[in-house]
């Protein structure tokens, strides 16, 4: 996967058309790109040629890029969410109180519950390309697994803690869950 959101052209590569135009150009001289673009100054041509040359939003999406889109969107959710919280510059009306622990529900500020909710996103699709689910599974060590031919089951597991398990996947799927109820605010 590639993607490459660009800034349009910035003043410097202006500048530097600007200087080029001015060398093979008179300023009395009649320029048409079509009939409908009339261009009569070096600064509508210089305008022009930045509309025409400027960049757009480029995303390629690869095949392999679809075999876990989840991941892929991980991959992309968790820097743009982490850039969007070290620029918060405010947060929604609309946070709803059951979303965010007891001790954040100030109704007169609720910028720290709004930090919240951004940071368990974060950790949420942040867990997406890790192991997380080994911390709770460990396999015994009195048995040669080279020498059995079946599929690992829950009885060869030496720790299996399934309520931990349980919990830590709720939580995950509560950051999931804020980002959908709160993907409209996610702007600064």
């Amino acid at each position: 996967m590639k993607v490459n959101i660009e800034k349009p052209l910035d003043f410097s590569l202006r500048l530097f058309i600007n200087n080029l135009l001015e060398k093979i150009m008179h300023e009395d001289d009649a320029w048409m790109i079509s009939e409908k673009l009339p261009l009569r100054t070096v600064d509508n041509l210089i305008y022009a040629m930045l509309k025409l040359f400027q960049k757009k939003d480029f995303i390629i999406i690869e095949s392999h890029d679809v075999w876990s889109v989840d991941s892929t969107l991980a991959k992309i959710i968790v820097p743009l969410l982490k850039e969007y919280r070290n620029n918060l510059t405010g947060y929604p009306v609309s946070i709803d109180l059951k979303d965010v622990p007891k001790e954040l529900r100030d109704e007169e500020d609720m910028s720290k519950a709004w930090e919240y909710i951004v940071d368990e996103m974060i950790w949420a699709f942040s867990q997406k390309d890790t192991d997380w689910e080994n911390q709770f599974y460990v396999l015994r060590t009195d048995i040669d697994y080279k020498e059995i031919n079946i599929p690992i089951k829950e009885e060869l597991w030496a720790k299996n803690d399934k309520k931990g398990h349980d919990k830590y996947y709720r939580r995950i799927q509560k950051g999931y869950k804020l980002f959908g109820r709160y993907y409209d605010n996610l702007w600064t």
